[in-house]
Order: structure tokens, then sequence, then C-alpha cells
């Protein structure tokens, strides 16, 4: 439905980053912490990554 009503599909990671540059959340690593933990799989490169885009 998302492609079909041209909406950005950016998955939770994205979700998350954009919280933190919107100033919702302080902080990005507590969340990536949870997700290391979750039964999703994220590559450590991934989260490294997006921990640099929002500058922690």
């Amino acid at each position: 439905m998302a492609k079909i009503n041209q909406v950005k599909i950016i998955g939770s990671l994205g979700v998350l980053i954009e919280a933190k540059h919107q100033g919702i959340i302080p902080l990005l690593a507590p969340y990536i912490d949870i997700l290391r933990l979750s039964k999703a799989h994220f590559g450590e490169d991934l989260l490294a990554y997006a921990l640099t885009v929002v500058g922690e």
C-alpha cells in the first residue's frame, strides 16, 4: 500500500533516526541496544552507521 500511495518506506531504523533528528528522542543509542537484543537481525555495520548519522 505504501508503494501504491507513493509513501517513502524507511523501516524501523529509519523511523528512529528521523525521531532523533526531530528531537522526539534525545539519544538513539538506547534504541540501538534494544535492536541488538531483538529477534530481528540488524547488521552491526548498519547500526554503527545509524549512530554516526545522528552524531552519536
